[in-house]
């Protein structure tokens, strides 16, 4: 009878962890490197391991296999769902000890907490911006290569980003889920809200402009007169509904 000590019998010598096999292994061992060997077909992206590259498929896919059951939104892994999750309570458990800034999980935190450090270890050849993550980065170079994948079946606006588009097409879909903590109106965009409570801004400087940096923490930057003045001049560009009920999105390629 084999022994259940040998079951785990790959050991990485970087971090101690025991693998039952050795296609496992090796993929764990890419952990600890910056290569990433498997690609995925349809847009190119790479992975570490192929389990992960299974995981992003999936959000090529028209369907999702994990939904919400409170808005219907899908998503291609359960952790993604277990997030989104939370923004329907509110509930931000990654909290920064040195901001008062939150978080809906740990690798956010994460991330967040290079940018106290004042370290920008990216900086862009095109325009010169520095950056404190690789992964802030990938997507600031994104903007500059001008690529749009991904658009809009309904009114044709393409977007460069997958979550650009998602928000984009709750315009089309009717969902509202930014209410306003003043009045009884909610918006289908951050950028909606953030417009509107402008208004309430007038009435009561001091909450409104807190609640907007809540939603948009690039507004904490207008300084102490912002109450009254530069708060209530944030850029918001929008794209103009269409008179349609519900949309499909697709990737282009």
């Amino acid at each position: 009878m084999r022994s259940h000590v040998d079951e785990k019998q790959y050991e990485c010598e970087e971090c101690g962890k025991r693998l039952k096999h050795l296609r496992n292994y090796k993929e764990h061992m890419l952990t600890h490197t910056n290569v990433k060997p498997h690609q995925c077909s349809i847009c190119g992206r790479f992975y570490r391991t192929t389990s992960s590259l299974a995981v992003h498929k999936r959000t090529h896919a028209e369907k999702k296999p994990y939904n919400c059951d409170q808005c219907g939104r899908g998503y291609a892994a359960f952790d993604h769902l277990r997030r989104h999750k939370l923004t329907h309570t509110g509930e931000r458990p990654y909290a920064c000890d040195q901001c008062d800034k939150a978080y809906y999980d740990s690798s956010s935190l994460r991330q967040h907490k290079i940018s106290h450090t004042g370290k920008k270890a990216y900086t862009c050849e095109i325009c010169g911006v520095g950056l404190s993550q690789k992964s802030g980065y990938k997507k600031h170079m994104l903007v500059h290569s001008g690529v749009k994948p991904f658009k809009c079946e309904v009114c044709g606006h393409a977007f460069t980003f997958s979550s650009n588009l998602n928000a984009h097409a709750r315009l089309h879909s009717g969902e509202k889920p930014f209410k306003c903590e003043f009045c009884v109106k909610a918006f289908p965009t951050k950028k909606r809200l953030v417009s509107h409570l402008r208004v309430h801004n007038k009435e009561s400087p001091v909450t409104a402009t807190a609640a907007i940096q809540s939603i948009n923490p690039q507004s904490r930057q207008v300084g102490a007169e912002g109450a009254s003045g530069s708060a209530t001049n944030l850029h918001i560009t929008e794209v103009p509904e269409q008179p349609v009920s519900t949309s499909k999105v697709v990737m282009v390629l």
